[in-house]
This record gives C-alpha cells, structure tokens and sequence, in this order.
C-alpha cells in the first residue's frame, strides 16, 4: 500500500484472486510482484514475459527494501502486459468470453475476431484491465437508443 503499512485484507485487495478479479493478468501480476524485491540490473527492463524473468533473475539482485504496493503501478503493468498480448494476438479469445458474458445478445459478427481486433486497436490506449474494453467500448456492441425527435434535435442543432 501506499502509506507504507502492512498490507491489510480489511482495507484493500491482497490476494490473488482479489487481482484476478479486477482483471489484473497473471503475467503482470508476477512482474510487479517480482520486481519490489528484485533489480533486473543494468539493463533497465521493466517489462518482463515468465521466460524472461526466469532468465534474468539473479539472487544477487534481490534487495531488502520494505517494498510498496502501489495500485497505480499494478495497473501499469497490467496494461503493458495487455499491450503484449494485443500484438501478439491472444487477447481476442479472452475479450470474446468477456462480451459474450456481458452482451448476452452480442451479434456473431460483433465476436468475430477481425472485429474484435480492430475494438482493442481503438481503446488499447485507454485501457488497464480487459474489462475497461466493454466499459468504454459498449457502443461496439450496444445500439444507442435515440428516439427519431432527439436525432432530428441534434441534427438541426448541429447543422443549422
């Protein structure tokens, strides 16, 4: 936490599965995680896949700080670990489940990855967590409910 103080189950999320949930990767999760009690040295990398870290890691680096969890740099992490796995395309299957759970009636070609590629291009910036997909993006799968009077209003606002 950022105060310093033992981390505590009442006051914030400390289990992995807390993580989990708010749709934190395991892989970004074991990066941060490893680096509060590790220095990759002079190479300066943050950003680290499982093989990578398995290579790099040194016991010589490990330090006896009191390590700080900060949220904020969860979420970095995560998102950088997001950006991976877009360009390395595995992120489409898991974005799939996650608009089939939340749009029940999501539309075949709205699941297609190809569309669902060209989603994550537009909002990959913007995000931390997979779920801030169907949060920001909704309106790739939900058809705005505008009457035929408030789109002639902001139609004649905006035109004349």
């Amino acid at each position: 936490n950022r105060s310093s103080d033992l981390l505590s189950k009442r006051n914030e999320d400390v289990s992995v599965e807390d993580f989990r949930g708010r749709g934190v990767l395991g892989s970004a999760l074991v990066n941060y995680i490893v680096l509060l009690g590790w220095s990759p040295g002079p190479s300066g990398s943050r950003i680290f896949g499982m093989d990578e870290l398995i290579e790099a890691f040194s016991l010589e680096e490990v330090n006896r700080n009191k390590p700080v969890v900060d949220p904020d740099q969860i979420a970095w992490f995560n998102r950088e670990h997001l950006k991976g796995e877009f360009r390395s395309g595995s992120l489409v299957n898991d974005l799939r489940e996650l608009v089939r759970k939340t749009f029940v009636g999501a539309s075949e070609e709205s699941l297609d990855s190809s569309y669902l590629n060209r989603v994550l291009d537009v909002l990959i910036e913007r995000i931390h967590y997979l779920p801030d997909v169907v949060r920001l993006g909704n309106y790739f799968w939900i058809d705005p409910k505008v009457s035929r009077d408030q789109l002639s209003s902001v139609l004649t606002d905006f035109c004349c």
